[in-house]
């Protein structure tokens, strides 16, 4: 079996769009018209977010991809598993609206973890603009350790929760921001819940 990285490329896509359908069965839960657009919206929006894509080609077919930031992103690479996203692929697939606050994050370590003596916590990679999140006051490079009082355990546990809320409730979102002494501080932030 011989593998190889290489620069994703335009004619992949095809490719790819039938990988994501088949490995996350979207096809069990949603008719082929919706299968495909939900493979299709999913990985336009990772092509959209990740500047840096290597395709793994295996015995010269492509299998997947690999996605970075960008070239110096170093040993990070970002992906998403199907049970993170399944709430919202339900909700999107069942023609209803999600909750959002505009957080985009991923788990930390539990060596980070213990650094910052917390059990468990989410870094905040980015909010997205006039987001509620953003409106609120919370930034990049924040870390989640509660919401609504409970320890953050994971981004599928935050979407989980969020999706039981209704537009315009209140969360209180609590987070540790690097202060200029180089130290954590924890702060608590009102975000209001909102759809689309």
């Amino acid at each position: 079996m011989q593998i190889e990285l290489r620069e994703y490329q335009k004619q992949d896509f095809k490719t790819v769009e039938t990988i994501i359908r088949e490995t996350w069965h979207y096809d069990d839960f949603s008719t082929s018209k919706t299968a495909v657009k939900l493979a299709r919206v999913f990985l336009s929006s990772c092509l959209t977010n990740y500047t840096f894509s290597r395709v793994a080609v295996v015995d010269g077919n492509v299998a997947g991809m690999i996605l970075k930031k960008n070239e110096n992103d170093g040993d990070n690479i970002h992906a998403v598993s199907i049970s993170q996203i399944l709430p919202l692929v339900e909700h999107l697939a069942n023609k209803e609206t999600i909750r959002y606050t505009g957080i985009y994050g991923t788990e930390i370590t539990q060596a980070q973890c213990r650094k910052l003596g917390i059990d468990q916590g989410l870094y905040v990679e980015r909010t997205q603009e006039e987001s509620p999140a953003m409106k609120a006051g919370i930034q990049c490079g924040d870390i989640i350790s509660k919401i609504d009082g409970t320890p953050t355990e994971s981004m599928q546990s935050y979407y989980t929760y969020l999706q039981t809320k209704k537009q315009g409730e209140n969360l209180t979102i609590t987070v540790l921001r690097k202060n200029s002494d180089g130290e954590y501080a924890e702060k608590d932030y009102k975000v209001t819940v909102g759809e689309r």
